[in-house]
């Protein structure tokens, strides 16, 4: 059976208390910012994830610059870049996001966490691929 036969992920609800760490992957030599989601951010997240499609391929590697975010929690460690969300825990599998949601709402969050300078690199990359 294909991963992309498997059909959607389970949407797991995040309690109070349970923490789901972002990472924005954008540095080279120097450390990541990083920030916790909230729990009702934590059931957002999972709801967008449950809602997209599993597809077979190899998940997008980045450089210099932003390269994803990287989300570990409950349902394991994913990493959302280029419309792709890999989910890198087992069993590793991807989920197809051409409208790249989950990296919008991921930087969305942090927000209050990130400098102008590195929204606005993110959100270069993201208009890009037209969904900024």
């Amino acid at each position: 059976m294909s991963s992309g036969d498997q059909g959607p992920i389970t949407v797991v609800d995040v309690t109070a208390g349970t923490t789901t760490k972002v990472t924005l992957g954008i540095f080279s030599g120097l450390p990541d910012p990083t920030w916790t989601l909230t729990a009702e951010q934590s059931n957002q997240l999972s709801a967008l994830l449950a809602g997209l499609r599993r597809a077979d391929g190899v998940a997008p590697m980045g450089g210099l610059g932003y390269h994803g975010f990287t989300i570990v929690g409950v349902d394991g460690t994913f990493v959302a870049f280029q419309g792709i969300v890999s989910h890198t825990s087992d069993p590793a599998y991807l989920l197809v996001d051409p409208q790249r949601s989950a990296e919008q709402f991921l930087l969305d969050t942090g927000r209050s966490h990130l400098t102008s300078e590195e929204i606005a690199a993110v959100n270069e990359t993201l208009a890009e691929s037209g969904t900024s």
